[in-house]
């Protein structure tokens, strides 16, 4: 494997881990139990991602790195500052489309910069560009 294969692939891996912890982060302060169990299909998919990420990088005998701290300090930050005032269902609905924008826009990034060519990889890269799209289709109704 290429060490532009292991770049993807660990970005993708941290990408999902971002929006894992970013899921579970924003579920315990929802209030809205419809958001919620929005967020909580959205969370279980996400965790099915970050699986095929730590078993192909097992198979290919790979070491994938999750978020550095610096990253999760400030991902929940930036949670707690953004709901202080406002919990509301709205808000975190548009955290979340921000997140998943950001995401999409971050793994097409990542596949157009590192020239990686393993179907597999770019097959899971895939899975995450389309995953978080049709998320941010379905929390468009909870925007007011």
């Amino acid at each position: 494997m290429k060490d532009a294969d292991l770049k993807l692939l660990n970005a993708i891996y941290q990408n999902v881990k971002m929006g894992v912890e970013s899921m579970e982060e924003l579920m315990g302060i929802c209030k809205s139990e419809e958001l919620k169990a929005e967020m909580s299909k959205q969370l279980s998919d996400y965790n099915i991602l970050a699986k095929e990420c730590e078993m192909l990088a097992k198979a290919e005998n790979l070491d994938i790195k999750d978020n550095n701290w610096f990253d999760k300090t400030m991902l929940y930050s930036s949670i707690k500052m953004k709901t202080c005032f406002n919990k509301s269902e709205e808000n975190i609905a548009e955290m979340l489309i921000v997140g998943s924008t950001m995401g999409v826009i971050d793994v097409i990034k990542m596949k157009n910069k590192t020239g990686c060519d393993n179907n597999e990889i770019l097959e899971i890269a895939l899975k995450l560009e389309d995953f978080q799209e049709r998320n941010i289709q379905k929390l468009k109704p909870f925007l007011c």
